[in-house]
């Protein structure tokens, strides 16, 4: 800006108008485009529950993760192991997604599900996701679990 209104540089002036358009088409973006899909990463969104609930990260466990989850360690302010097996089930919350939710209801764990969400990779945009009307058809349920006894058989 200083460049642009200086008197001594009248050629820098032609650098206003990019400029400009290049401030306020970000601050659209920012404010009123990407905010609202921030929403949809589990990651920030269950960071920020365990957080603001207190719920010591070393207590839960990533179960048959969909999604990279890369927030998720930054917003619940500790590392939070995950796993693909059954038998590694030994904290007290699970966090997993639609496939994880299935497979422990179908071997019997006793669930409570604390938090349900939908989410989508926000750096993956397509326009499905972006249409409000088909929307739905591209978010995933997530699940923050309360887990039991084990079954049995296991």
């Amino acid at each position: 800006l200083y460049l642009a209104l200086s008197r001594r540089f009248k050629k820098a002036s032609i650098l206003f108008l990019p400029s400009a358009a290049m401030i306020i088409v970000n601050l659209f973006l920012t404010n009123w485009f990407y905010y609202p899909l921030l929403g949809y990463q589990v990651g920030s969104q269950v960071g920020r529950y365990l957080y603001t609930h207190k719920i010591d990260p070393a207590t839960v466990i990533i179960y048959k993760p969909e999604d990279p989850l890369n927030a998720l360690h930054f917003y619940a302010q500790g590392a939070i192991q995950g796993t693909d097996t059954s038998a590694a089930l030994n904290r007290k919350y699970v966090l997993t997604m639609g496939k994880g939710f299935k497979s422990l209801a179908n071997q019997g764990y006793k669930l409570s599900v604390i938090k349900h969400g939908v989410y989508y990779k926000v750096s993956e945009l397509t326009l499905p996701f972006l249409l409000p009307t088909s929307r739905n058809a591209e978010v995933r349920d997530y699940y923050l679990l309360s887990i039991g006894s084990k079954p049995d058989n296991l």
